[in-house]
């Protein structure tokens, strides 16, 4: 036979064609003659990939809409510490300071410097001449419906939404970025 049989202690990666042809031949029919049938060489381990576990994240510096996204949705999440952790702003340096000095040793830490300083930039707000709808939203939300605020300013939800909540969330992104770049 000019077929070299397949050792197991090579150091290559690849199993030869002519092992894996053996192989397939030899346990085609009825196993009757175990000890010749030699088996290939096991896999490698597979490892992880460092690929982050959100595949749609971008790098680099995040755009005005991304950061009015966010503070929207952290907004829309002022009372969950939990999500509020969750979020890519609970990352940043000046809440992270935050949470290691105020809420240092606790789990949920970051979560509640990002809650303390949206309560803050909420309150800041207020204290600027604005629309009465943005104010009504700044002052109620997330506490009220946008359908409640709305009924009480005597408007539609829809209205509402497209005229004074982007305004009120814009504003709100702005002075979140002045209190975190004031505090680094």
């Amino acid at each position: 036979m000019s077929e070299k049989s397949y050792d197991s202690n090579k150091d290559d990666d690849e199993i030869p064609t002519h092992a894996l042809l053996k192989f397939v031949s030899n346990v085609s029919g009825p196993l009757t003659h175990v000890e010749d049938v030699k088996l290939p060489k096991p896999l490698s381990p597979i490892s992880p990939t460092s690929r982050p576990a959100r595949t749609n994240a971008k790098r680099g510096p995040k755009s005005v809409e991304d950061w009015i996204r966010e503070i929207r949705k952290a907004w829309g999440n002022l009372y969950e510490v939990d999500e509020l952790g969750k979020s890519w702003l609970a990352q940043i340096p000046a809440v992270q300071k935050l949470a290691a000095g105020k809420y240092g040793g606790r789990m949920i830490g970051s979560g509640q410097a990002l809650q303390y300083l949206l309560n803050q930039v909420l309150t800041l707000c207020q204290h600027y001449e604005m629309e009465n709808g943005t104010m009504e939203i700044l002052k109620n939300f997330p506490k009220l419906k946008l359908v409640e605020i709305a009924s009480q300013l005597g408007i539609n939800r829809s209205y509402l939404s497209r005229r004074y909540m982007t305004k009120a969330s814009s504003l709100l992104t702005k002075a979140f970025q002045r209190v975190i770049d004031q505090s680094i």
